[in-house]
């Protein structure tokens, strides 16, 4: 088990959050959740700043050529 507290994580890994200041996001993926970490202890406890749920959302692809591969996750549930 890689993170406690979540046994077995589909896929997790960091990207980079661009806005007023870049900062490290901790990401899990798991049973169509997508759980979003701020901070490393949240990440390291498994106290999610904010989970999302993939089944009901849709991803845009946001063309900037200063941030190649982005994207935007659109939930419906808003």
């Amino acid at each position: 088990n890689l993170i406690p507290g979540l046994p077995s994580p589909d896929k997790f890994g960091t990207f980079t959050k661009h806005g007023k200041n870049k900062k490290n996001v901790w990401v899990v993926l798991k049973d169509g959740f997508l759980y979003i970490y701020y901070k490393e202890k949240e990440f390291k406890e498994h106290k999610p700043s904010l989970t999302l749920s993939l089944l009901t959302s849709t991803i845009k692809p946001v063309v900037d050529k200063k941030i190649p591969h982005s994207f935007e996750l659109v939930s419906i549930e808003d």
